[in-house]
């Protein structure tokens, strides 16, 4: 209904007559917004998701695919935005009251291979495989725990 031009309007002018009217919404990221946001305890905040430290910095090069892309255009777009998933964090939970929701590394998801991790190095070698991860692995993303459970 609407592109990245429309996500810094006010939301009474635009999204809540929209809702009010019963349209789902979806909303491409304002280019202001795309890129590196950050890092939280390794994990790389990169367009609103989390991915691995370890991630290639080449798959951070993906921008938005151009609307005049052709046929092969779009089929290395999606090869690449393919790979990149792969080092995303996957999601383990719906979202709460707030709209925020629980991931977890993507080795631990069962996308990629990383001898942190261990269970995971029994993937199939068709799977990415992180081959230098972090010799001292940043605060919870990357130690060998299992992520704690709250009490």
């Amino acid at each position: 209904m609407a592109d990245s031009g429309y996500a810094h309007r006010v939301p009474a002018h635009f999204a809540l007559p929209l809702r009010a009217a019963g349209a789902s919404l979806v909303m491409d990221l304002h280019p202001h917004d795309r890129g590196m946001q950050g890092t939280y305890e390794g994990t790389i905040l990169w367009n609103g998701n989390c991915y691995c430290p370890r991630t290639p910095e080449k798959l951070f090069e993906l921008g938005p695919l151009p609307r005049s892309a052709g046929g092969e255009q779009t089929r290395l777009h999606d090869e690449e935005a393919a790979e990149l998933s792969r080092y995303k964090f996957g999601r383990i939970c719906a979202d709460d009251a707030d709209g925020y929701h629980r991931v977890v590394c993507p080795a631990v998801a069962g996308k990629l291979r990383c001898s942190l991790r261990v269970s995971s190095m029994a993937l199939s070698y068709a799977h990415p495989e992180v081959l230098s991860p972090p010799e001292h692995p940043p605060g919870s993303v990357c130690d060998r725990r299992p992520p704690s459970r709250p009490r």
